[in-house]
């Protein structure tokens, strides 16, 4: 108990240069920063718009309402991204030994929470010596829940030419150029969170060009989504009703949500199953729809069931043989937009049922699990015969069956799961995790994805958009240099055994990052990023076709720094080299200052940005993560020539009331017009304005 009192004064000492409400601050600072940096690298390896809806619903969620580090479990404090198997069982088995904890500067004497760690976990945790009460009574949840109230529009400001266009002429249905609906894009939410133990709302959208109350629009939003989700009620660990999401073992059969892949945070590409949650995301594919439950056998078998059915979009077609004729299926679409006559005729066209479970057992240090679930489709899918999709998946019914595991041995932690699917093919994943000693953390997983593996809901770590024909093996690390020092860096080495899109012959390729972090103080801090990527594609000449490698080097500074409490500057430039075979070297630079201004009251605060930069081609683009309204994300890939500005203001006009406005605008120095098709725009520059409500009551 001596020690116990001495490390709490050494906490309190750290933290006593700042007042409460400066510590917190900069708390939510940097954990901001940590998860913007997160996603930007996300969003680079994405060849579509990444969805982080739910992460941020999540962690917003939990700067509402922090976790109790007292009474927290560890399912709930594995909601926190930022924690891993090895300072959850630190902090577990800190408590059990010496109770409670009684501030937050006692977390200092967790092992592997020094400060900077601690100050990014701030803004999600509380200590109180006050448990929750775990019974649920009906009179609580009808009058004490919370209830939130979202309403979102955004819109190009320019004409774009899908809009401009006849809706009956020739011209627009023969070309596919005409967008059915208006160039607004509207966004209703509505949520109710009792305690996180019973959840209920819905979700509905409409993506500019989508029709709204019209003909393939009857009911209004394009999109529309339910759900009903109860937790913790007596061996009912979890029941979900109406929209889902699964998340199970290390994303090779059952992951529906967000991932992370590859980043500085090296330490983070470990997955914790959470098992069935409630589903809020705009994303129309990667939902379940129908009923779900988890039933706690005992403290450590948990048995979960699913049934989903539900429609897909896809492109139909018929077949046409000398024997027979079906209707079948060529690929499944996933973009979610139905604004043309292509779109609209993809819509809905396909029907998908989705059967299976999950065994899990977990002890103190072990964890594993068993998945097991069935697709059917109603129509039979039969892609373009091409060779490098010789192995894709072909027909009705696809079965998938994995076994996950998870072993903590003293600051090592190994992880895996093995997953087998109909037709023959194999995926495994099988990664270490280690806290060496407090300054340095090592990670390691090795992955195998046979070319005929087949699977629509995974999300595990891969180069590819999907996990088949691939082999990788990625190693990690995280040290901690100095007090004010912190070196990240990776290198992944993967290969594809078989063809690809675009690649002839068997390929392979390579990832280095290093990145050096450096906190000048409290107020001030910088990294330096050197990023080197070599893929290979196609390639011809007069003489003949062969396999080319593209290497990509990227060379980014970034410093952030606060003038005072109210006001902080960030500003970033990188540089990109880009050299493809037999090509000349391509090369792109951005630079971009940004300007957060929030008074103290916080009732309001501004967020500016502007950035320059001049690229050579798309090939050559950059990207860099943007500040949005509430749930709404941007990370644009900055290419061409010009310019991008934006202004964000966020406004409290009443306790339960507030506002987000945002304009962005984008200047092209070196074309006359923008985008293609009936995207494209007559002028040189691109406006989107976008205004979002939150009423809480």
């Amino acid at each position: 108990m001596i020690l116990r009192t001495v490390l709490i004064i050494t906490g309190f000492i750290l933290y006593s240069t700042c007042t409460l409400s400066q510590v917190q601050e900069e708390s939510e600072i940097k954990s901001n920063n940590t998860l913007s940096n997160i996603l930007e690298d996300i969003a680079e390896d994405l060849d579509e718009e990444p969805d982080f809806e739910e992460l941020f619903d999540q962690m917003e969620y939990l700067k509402e309402y922090p976790l109790n580090l007292n009474s927290a479990s560890e399912d709930e404090l594995k909601q926190i991204i930022f924690l891993d198997d090895y300072k959850i069982s630190n902090l577990l088995d800190y408590i059990q030994n010496y109770g409670d904890l009684i501030t937050v500067y006692e977390l200092v004497a967790v092992e592997g929470f020094d400060i900077g760690f601690i100050m990014t976990l701030l803004p999600y945790i509380k200590i109180s010596r006050i448990k929750d009460e775990q019974k649920i009574k009906l009179k609580d949840i009808f009058m004490n829940g919370k209830n939130q109230v979202l309403l979102r529009y955004h819109q190009i400001i320019e004409a774009q030419h899908g809009y401009s266009l006849e809706k009956d002429s020739i011209i627009s249905l023969n070309t596919n150029q005409y967008y059915f609906g208006s160039p607004a894009g509207l966004y209703v939410r509505y949520s109710y969170n009792f305690k996180n133990k019973v959840k209920a709302g819905f979700t509905l959208d409409k993506d500019p060009g989508e029709e709204f109350f019209q003909s393939s629009q009857k009911v209004g939003f394009d999109y529309s989504s339910a759900h009903l989700y109860l937790q913790n009620i007596g061996r009912i660990k979890t029941l979900a009703i109406g929209d889902y999401k699964l998340l199970f073992g290390q994303g090779l059969t059952l992951w529906s949500g967000l991932a992370f892949g590859k980043s500085p945070e090296a330490i983070k590409l470990k997955k914790y199953s959470r098992g069935i949650l409630a589903y809020t995301s705009t994303n129309e594919s990667s939902l379940f729809r129908g009923i779900a439950t988890c039933i706690s056998v005992n403290n450590k078998i948990d048995v979960s069931i699913f049934f989903s059915k539900k429609r897909r979009d896809a492109n139909i077609i018929k077949t046409d043989t000398s024997t027979n004729s079906e209707w079948i299926f060529s690929s499944s679409s996933e973009s979610g937009y139905h604004r043309t006559i292509n779109e609209i005729a993809r819509q809905n066209a396909i029907k998908e049922t989705i059967y299976g479970g999950n065994i899990s057992y977990r002890s103190k240090k072990f964890s594993t699990g068993i998945n097991f679930y069935k697709t059917i489709f109603n129509l039979r899918q039969l892609p373009v015969s091409m060779p490098y999709n010789n192995f894709i998946f072909r027909g009705k019914e696809n079965y998938l069956l994995s076994a996950s595991y998870n072993y903590l041995y003293k600051q090592f932690s190994f992880f895996g799961e093995i997953s087998h699917s109909s037709g023959g093919g194999y995926a495994s994943l099988n990664g270490i995790h280690a806290d060496v000693n407090p300054r340095f953390t090592l990670s390691a997983i090795h992955r195998y994805y046979s070319k005929n593996y087949h699977c629509i809901y995974c999300n595990g770590l891969s180069e590819s958009s999907d996990l088949s024909n691939e082999y990788g093996l990625y190693i990690g690390f995280v040290a901690l240099l100095h007090s004010r020092w912190k070196l990240n860096a990776y290198s992944d080495y993967f290969s594809f055994p078989w063809l690809k899109y675009g690649i002839d012959a068997p390929s392979k390729g390579t990832e280095h990052l290093i990145q050096l972090d450096f906190s000048a103080s409290r107020k001030a801090f910088m990294y330096i990023r050197y990023r080197n990527k070599m893929k290979q594609q196609n390639y011809s000449d007069e003489i003949l076709d062969y396999i080319g490698n593209i290497k990509k080097h990227n060379i980014r500074y970034h410093l952030e720094y606060s003038i005072s409490n109210t006001l902080t500057l960030k500003n970033r430039i990188e540089l990109l080299y880009l050299k493809i075979e037999s090509k000349s070297p391509e090369k792109a630079i951005l630079f971009y200052q940004d300007i957060i201004f929030t008074p103290v009251n916080r009732a309001i605060s501004i967020v500016f940005r502007y950035a320059i930069y001049d690229t050579e081609s798309y090939e050559t683009r950059i990207y860099a993560y943007e500040n949005d309204v509430l749930y709404s994300f941007s990370v644009p890939g900055y290419y061409d020539e010009g310019y991008r500005y934006y202004i964000l203001f966020k406004a409290a006009i009443f306790k339960n009331l507030t506002l987000w406005t945002r304009f962005a605008r984008t200047k092209y120095i070196n074309r006359e017009s923008i985008g293609s098709g009936p995207s494209l725009i007559d002028v040189n520059t691109r406006s989107e304005v976008k205004v979002m409500v939150r009423l809480k009551f």
